[in-house]
């Protein structure tokens, strides 16, 4: 159960805590039969969510599982998409840089950025508005 309030949903199935199934949306107004909030206020998911339809952008996760003898390993590849990093995902990665519980089982091993660059138009180039 702490892993569950850290994280903001059930391990069992992924569904957002008070929720049904991982497609669920989370109800971050919630409150139990307690009076507390479903969702707490240090979850993951809710520190982790747009705070202003700005700060929204695609996220794809992706687990692996790997044996390797005896020992097996696990871990997430997780993928974000943005238009534009400073608007969209830095305010978003500064709120869970500033706390974020789920750091007590995870240990972050890389980083990277790309650029995918948009269609272009009949005799135009890729990516030319980055060389303007």
């Amino acid at each position: 159960s702490d892993r569950e309030g850290v994280i903001g949903r059930k391990l069992s199935n992924g569904a957002p805590l008070g929720g049904r199934s991982e497609l669920d949306g989370p109800d971050f107004n919630a409150v139990g039969p307690g009076g507390l909030k479903v969702i707490p206020d240090f979850a993951h998911i809710r520190r982790a969510a747009g705070e202003t339809m700005d700060e929204r952008f695609f996220r794809r996760p992706f687990n692996y599982e790997e044996a390797r003898g005896s020992k097996t390993e696990s871990g997430l590849l997780w993928t974000a998409y943005a238009n534009d990093l400073s608007l969209r995902y830095i305010p978003v990665q500064a709120r869970l840089a500033g706390f974020d519980l789920l750091n007590k089982w995870t240990t972050p091993v890389a980083s990277a950025t790309f650029v995918i660059p948009r269609g272009f138009a009949p005799g135009g180039v890729i990516a030319e508005e980055l060389f303007k």
